[in-house]
C-alpha cells in the first residue's frame, strides 16, 4: 500500500487480496486492506464474496472484521447459498450467530466507538508529544489567532478558544487514562448514510429483510427526535407493534387518501 497498490485488483478466478486473506485467515492483511479501499462484496467466477470464502474455511475472526464492516450478509454464490447457509453447513453456531443483521449493527456500532477511542488517545499523544497543536480561531480585538501548544500549557492557563473548542483542549489537558473514559460518554454517529447505503445493496437481494432494516431504523430516528417522549408528554400510546402500525396506517390512509 506504501507504494500506490491497487487493493481491487484480482486473479484469473476474480479473487481478490482480500478474498485471499478472508481464505487464509490473515486479519492483520484484512484490516490493512480495508483501511486502503479494498471492496467488501465483490464476487468471484463462483459468485463468491470475501465472507463466503471465510465461513468455508471457518474463519471467525475473520468473519467478524468483515460483517462489523457492513459487508452484505444476503449475496447468493452460483449455487443459491448465503454465507449463512454455507455457515449452517459447517454447523458452526459461532458463524450462524455471527451472521445476522441484528449482530451485524452491533458489531458496526462496537467498531465505531473503537475507531472513536482511538481518535483521541492518538490526538492526545500527538499534542503531548508536540507533534501538533491546537489551532486557537476566535479572533477579537484582544486576541489574534494563534497555535497552542497542549505540552507546554497547564490546566490553569487561560484559553482563547470558544467554548466547544475550549473544552476539547481542556479535555486534552487531562492524563490520558481519563480521555480515555471520557471518550466512552460521548454519542456515536447514527450510522444512518451507511445503513441506508446497505439496505440500498440489499433490497434487491431481500426484499424482506430490507423492509425490517428500515423499520429498525425509523424506530432508531424515532426514539432519537425523542418521539416516544412526545406521545407520553400528551398522553398517547405508540402502537406496540408493527401489525397495529400497518391497521393503524391502513386507517389513516383510506380516510384521507
Amino acid at each position: 500500500m506504501r507504494y500506490r497498490a491497487d487493493p481491487n485488483l484480482s486473479n484469473k478466478d476474480d479473487l481478490t487480496a482480500l478474498m485471499l486473506a478472508a481464505q487464509r485467515g490473515h486479519v492483520d492483511v484484512i484490516e490493512i486492506l480495508l483501511r486502503y479501499g479494498a471492496k467488501l462484496d465483490v464476487c468471484t467466477t463462483q459468485n463468491s464474496t470475501a465472507l463466503m470464502l471465510a465461513c468455508k474455511r471457518g474463519n471467525l475472526n475473520v468473519a467478524r472484521v468483515l460483517v462489523g464492516r457492513g459487508c452484505d450478509l444476503e449475496v447468493k454464490d452460483s449455487r443459491g447459498r448465503t454465507a449463512k447457509d454455507i455457515a449452517a453447513k459447517l454447523d458452526s453456531k459461532h458463524l450462524i450467530d455471527l451472521i445476522s443483521l441484528d449482530t451485524q449493527l452491533f458489531l458496526m456500532k462496537q467498531d465505531v466507538a473503537v475507531e472513536r477511542n482511538y481518535v483521541f488517545v492518538k490526538l492526545w499523544t500527538l499534542l503531548h508529544s508536540g507533534r501538533a497543536c491546537f489551532l486557537s480561531y476566535r479572533v477579537d480585538n484582544n486576541s489574534c489567532r494563534q497555535r497552542l501548544k497542549i505540552n507546554e500549557m497547564s490546566a490553569g492557563d487561560e484559553i482563547p478558544c470558544d467554548v466547544q473548542a475550549e473544552v476539547v483542549l481542556r479535555t486534552m489537558l487531562l492524563p490520558l487514562s481519563l480521555v480515555g473514559h471520557i471518550a466512552g460518554y460521548l454519542c456515536l454517529p447514527k450510522l444512518y448514510e451507511k445503513r441506508l447505503e446497505m439496505m440500498t445493496r440489499r433490497c434487491l437481494l431481500n426484499p424482506d429483510s430490507t423492509i425490517f432494516c428500515a423499520l429498525d431504523l425509523i424506530d432508531d430516528v424515532l426514539e432519537e427526535i425523542g418521539f416516544v417522549e412526545a406521545c407520553d408528554a400528551v398522553s398517547i400510546t405508540a402502537p406496540s407493534g408493527f401489525e397495529n402500525w400497518v391497521r393503524i396506517l391502513s386507517h389513516y390512509m383510506s380516510k384521507y387518501f
